[in-house]
C-alpha cells in the first residue's frame, strides 16, 4: 500500500511539474527542455536545439504553435529571511531570477526578451511564465520572492498591459 502511495505521488508530482520534465506538442511538433534548452522533434526528424541560452528553466507554448515563451534564468541569488526583532535577515536558500524569452516558432528566432529594467533602484525581481492569453497574449509574473504583480505582455506590439514603452512600467524588451 505504501509503495503504490509513494508511487502516485512520485507520478501525481512529475505530472504537474513545469514543462522541464515534460513536452508541449504543437503543429506535430513536440517541444522539450535538454540541457537548459528548447528543443522541437518533428514526427520523423531529428530535433533540433530553438535556443542556445543554456539555462531555460521552464517553457509555454502557444495556442496555435507560433510562440514559445521561455524562463531564462539570468543569475541565482541568495534568499533571506525577513528581518525579524530577533536578528539580522538569514540566508534560507536560493532563488533564480529569470527573463522570458520569446520565440518565434516560424522562424526559430528571440524575438523579445523581456526583463526587469537597469533603470529600476537595484531588485531581486524575477519574471515567470503565468500562461498564454490567446496566440499573442502572454500573462506573467513579476516576483521579489514574497508578493508578485501580474502583467499582460502582447508579442506582437511588444507592449505590456496596454504602455507602448514596456520601460515605463519596469521592464525593458527587445
Amino acid at each position: 500500500m505504501k509503495r503504490a502511495l509513494r508511487f502516485f505521488l512520485c507520478a501525481w508530482l512529475v505530472g504537474s511539474a513545469p514543462n522541464a520534465f515534460s513536452g508541449q506538442a504543437a503543429g506535430g511538433k513536440t517541444y522539450k527542455l535538454r540541457d537548459g534548452d528548447l528543443w522541437v522533434s518533428g514526427r520523423h526528424k531529428k530535433s533540433h536545439r530553438l535556443t542556445s541560452a543554456g539555462k531555460i528553466k521552464s517553457f509555454s507554448i502557444s495556442p496555435t504553435g507560433k510562440y514559445a515563451a521561455c524562463q531564462k534564468v539570468l543569475k541565482t541569488v541568495d534568499e533571506y529571511s525577513d528581518d525579524t526583532d530577533a536578528g539580522p535577515a538569514e540566508v534560507i536558500g536560493e532563488r533564480d531570477l529569470c527573463s522570458i524569452l520569446i520565440v518565434d516558432l516560424t522562424t526559430g528566432k528571440v524575438v523579445h526578451e523581456l526583463k526587469i529594467s537597469e533603470k529600476l533602484p537595484a531588485t531581486f525581481d524575477s519574471l515567470g511564465i503565468v500562461a498564454w492569453e490567446g496566440d499573442r497574449t502572454l500573462k506573467f509574473i513579476r516576483s521579489d520572492g514574497r508578493a508578485a504583480d501580474t502583467f499582460v505582455y502582447d508579442v506582437v506590439d511588444n507592449k505590456v498591459d496596454g504602455y507602448d514603452d514596456p520601460e515605463s512600467v519596469g521592464f525593458t524588451a527587445k
